[in-house]
């Protein structure tokens, strides 16, 4: 299923066997009688070639339809990796967000384990970060449950491209986080590194 699997991509090593197909189905050309006691013209021969050139044809619009189904499951697949990314990034951010609270109630108090200070640099931004985060798996979810040819999702990447920036701007450092974006046996943005504004 290719849901469920993050090694290979949904009929990945196919292509060269359709390719060649469809190089055989090409060469179905036609065949035209050309000696001299005849005329040129289409031979009974040639009626065969036409079926085979309609079959040819008709075998291609059905590559051409599979082609589209493929790169509509490989397009869920890799949202489907990215939607599982979120979810684990989501709830590491919860992690954080569990000690954070006590620890902020703690610094008011006479002997605090953590000033206010410390509390804010080493939990800088994680809220937001988590409500932007949030937002874009409860909208990407959806997407990928009920996905179709026509099912776009852009517009979530960019809101959540703007929203990280935006969140981040304060630090000086734009947030990528390459963990998420390629695993260990699936490198989806291979290269992609922290870089600094």
């Amino acid at each position: 299923d290719a849901d469920g699997s993050f090694g290979t991509p949904p009929g990945y090593g196919c292509a060269a066997d359709r390719a060649e197909e469809q190089r055989r189905h090409q060469d179905g050309l036609p065949y035209i009688d050309d000696s001299p006691s005849s005329s040129p013209h289409l031979s009974s021969k040639g009626r065969g070639s036409r079926d085979a050139l309609v079959s040819g044809a008709l075998e291609s619009t059905k590559a051409s339809e599979l082609d589209l189904e493929k790169g509509l499951e490989m397009r869920k697949w890799v949202l489907s990796g990215i939607l599982a990314s979120e979810e684990t990034y989501l709830s590491h951010l919860e992690a954080l967000l569990l000690p954070m609270k006590p620890l902020k109630a703690a610094a008011t108090t006479s002997q605090p384990v953590l000033t206010s200070q410390q509390i804010e640099t080493i939990f800088f931004k994680v809220p937001e970060l988590y409500e932007i985060h949030k937002e874009f798996y409860d909208g990407l979810f959806p997407r990928v449950q009920q996905w179709s040819h026509q099912q776009r999702v852009g517009d979530l990447f960019q809101k959540l491209v703007s929203a990280d920036s935006s969140a981040s701007m304060n630090s000086g450092v734009l947030l990528v986080r390459p963990s998420r974006l390629s695993s260990s046996g699936t490198p989806m943005l291979a290269g992609v590194s922290e870089y600094e504004l």
